[in-house]
């Protein structure tokens, strides 16, 4: 007796809770608020004389400890959660922007607050703007860099090698860039103490060349 063939079953779609869903490894909304509160914090707490070193070194570390709470939490949930992109991006600015502040390595002698808060201002709306772009569901890759998967292993260390020679280069240069403006090195009066010729120890100086570095 030839057995007649069953009918295929339809499978139902089972909908899946939110809880059960892949934790994403960052989280965009708690980044955006602890930021958002970060940045107030730390341009209230700006000194009316932001100048001597280390003036702003608590304003830097409520504007790091805003930064670093997402971050941290992801990485608590699971370590491999710190080398996510968004993530490193996050985190970022408290080496390149925040950490001379914290050490006190540079002065800002003779700069007023107002461009301070409105620097400060600038670190958080670009960090809440990265957040709030992390919300969406990102762009897909372009063909020439997917097509660049083709490439032999030691084609792509030498265009790795040129891209961080290129960003060591740039970076380079604004580092001697904001050295020679905050007057890290060399140069200790600032421009605004320059242009009213006035020396370190508050004399003012008699030169005709107001381009003139005091001795």
């Amino acid at each position: 007796m030839q057995a007649t063939p069953r009918a295929p079953v339809a499978r139902r779609r089972v909908s899946v809770p939110p809880a059960q869903i892949a934790e994403q490894g960052f989280y965009p909304l708690l980044n955006i608020i602890c930021v958002t509160f970060g940045t107030a914090a730390a341009i209230a707490s700006i000194p009316f004389n932001p100048g001597p070193p280390g003036a702003l070194r608590q304003s830097a570390i409520l504007m790091i400890v805003s930064m670093a709470v997402g971050p941290t939490l992801a990485g608590i949930a699971n370590y491999r959660n710190l080398l996510r992109t968004e993530n490193i991006i996050g985190l970022a600015p408290i080496y390149w922007l925040l950490l001379d502040l914290v050490t006190g390595s540079i002065d800002l002698v003779g700069v007023a607050p107002e461009p301070i808060r409105d620097s400060f201002l600038v670190i958080g709306l670009s960090l809440i703007a990265f957040w709030a772009g992390t919300l969406g569901k990102p762009w897909p890759l372009p063909g020439t860099l997917l097509r660049s998967r083709s490439l032999r292993p030691s084609t792509g260390w030498l265009m790795m090698a040129v891209l961080f020679a290129v960003f060591a280069w740039l970076t380079g240069r604004f580092r001697l860039r904001m050295t020679w403006l905050t007057g890290q090195r060399g140069l200790r009066i600032p421009v605004a103490m320059k242009s009213a010729n006035i020396s370190p120890s508050g004399s003012s100086t008699t030169s005709s060349d107001p381009l003139r570095v005091p001795d």
